[in-house]
């Protein structure tokens, strides 16, 4: 909750003033450029300052729920798989480097730690369907960070 200092500083950076206690008639205005806010102006800033911190909070919890929905697991091939970019990039790698020492099969392991033998296009539909899970969740958060900014 923003404070009666918080508001003075946000509407009148580096003015000269001293406050005794936390209302408007507490302030004592030193400075000799910038002129005291109006008892309005404080207030209306504060509404402003207080739905900032609202958007904020709303912005903590988006990314919150994202970084807890994209790391879940992922069904594919009938196998499950630890779900998020990290893994997706994981898993293209080892793909990537089986190809290129001429390998046709990479063996990977699934979230049950059991080694799945899967071909290099079967890994790449794993990939990909992890990678469209991430996609799909961080496009949900990017919107609702978005609709957050706009309200």
């Amino acid at each position: 909750m923003a404070t009666i200092k918080d508001i003075i500083k946000s509407i009148r950076p580096g003015a000269e003033w001293v406050i005794i206690g936390d209302t408007y008639e507490g302030i004592n205005w030193l400075d000799t450029i910038q002129t005291k806010p109006s008892a309005t102006e404080v207030a209306s800033a504060k509404v402003i300052l207080e739905i900032e911190e609202v958007k904020e909070i709303s912005r903590n919890i988006a990314r919150d729920i994202f970084n807890t929905e994209v790391v879940k697991d992922i069904t594919a091939l009938g196998y499950t798989w630890q779900g998020g970019y990290d893994s997706a990039i994981r898993l293209d790698a080892a793909r990537r480097l089986a190809e290129a020492a001429g390998q046709t099969t990479v063996t990977l392991h699934d979230v049950s730690h059991l080694p799945r033998v899967l071909s290099l296009a079967e890994v790449l539909q794993v990939v990909l369907t992890i990678s469209q899970a991430f996609q799909t969740a961080f496009g949900i958060k990017q919107a609702e960070l978005a609709r957050i900014n706009a309200s």
